[in-house]
């Protein structure tokens, strides 16, 4: 029988030095696959594992009415058919002034049956607006696709208010910054937040890798 995931997201949010990448290597164990987006191409805390470098290849421009001009095509060969856990590498794409988020749209349509983890995801998702089709879409389909999501970020400022739909679980480490009213507002019982925010600040003191789960807007 296949196995049946729940499709979990979580956001682990804090600042430097708190165990957030720690925490997300141990998240690793839930699939027998993941694709990890690290927070940039010299990360050293997923230089240990195998990576997995996009490809180019040139094709006809789509919107060219004459279907003459080419352009630049990004994709990942194997990407749903490799076992383990591969860390994209994005350093081609910018020795060659390509976007990287050309290559992270491509993985929220393509990529399927395991985990997603995107570290520092404030460097390919905006933290205010209208969340781009494509992120949508791997948010809304991912128990379909069976994917579970892991994101993140030095501060819940980065965190969209249109992720909260989605039902995202929280995994909240020493923050720095006060709550601004703006991030408050995405979250209805944004007073439960003050406290466990104040609480792990407060346990933080003798174990800086202390964090609680929150869950934004229970039903």
């Amino acid at each position: 029988m296949a196995k049946v995931r729940m499709g979990e997201i979580i956001i682990l949010s804090g600042t430097n030095g708190t165990g957030k990448s720690t925490v997300m290597k141990k998240l690793l164990e839930i699939n027998s696959r993941n694709i990890v987006i690290p927070a940039n191409p010299y990360d050293k805390a997923w230089s240990s594992f195998p990576k997995l470098k996009p490809k180019h290849r040139f094709v006809l421009d789509k919107k060219d009415p004459k279907q003459k001009r080419q352009i630049m095509d990004w994709y990942i060969p194997n990407l749903n058919t490799f076992k383990g856990t591969k860390v994209l590498d994005v350093t081609e794409m910018e020795a060659m002034d390509e976007d990287p988020r050309i290559i992270f749209k491509y993985l929220c349509h393509k990529f399927n049956n395991g985990g997603f983890f995107v570290d520092d995801y404030k460097n390919y998702i905006h933290s205010a607006g209208t969340l781009p089709n494509y992120v949508t879409r791997i948010f809304r389909d991912r128990r379909h696709r069976m994917l579970d999501i892991f994101m993140a970020s030095h501060s819940l400022s980065d965190v969209n208010g249109e992720f909260i739909q989605f039902n995202p679980k929280l995994l909240i480490f020493k923050v720095t910054r006060t709550l601004t009213q703006s991030v408050k507002d995405k979250f209805e019982n944004h007073k439960e937040l003050d406290q466990v925010i104040a609480r792990v600040k407060k346990k933080a003191r003798t174990n800086p890798y202390y964090h609680e789960l929150f869950i934004p807007n229970p039903l």
